[in-house]
């Protein structure tokens, strides 16, 4: 793997570990919604609150 890890986001570092399990968010469910919206962020992007 050539590329930074950090460039990479959550989703993708889970895929190349072998999670490959769609996740269905259930927007009543505040820990749901904060999941699927960190899958979608950079490494390099986490912050302490994440």
């Amino acid at each position: 793997m050539g590329e930074d890890i950090s460039e990479l986001t959550i989703d993708e570092v889970s895929k190349l570990e072998g999670f490959t399990e769609d996740v269905e968010v259930d927007e009543e469910v505040p820990l749901s919604v904060w999941y699927n919206s960190i899958q979608k962020k950079k490494i390099k992007n986490l912050n302490h609150g994440d």
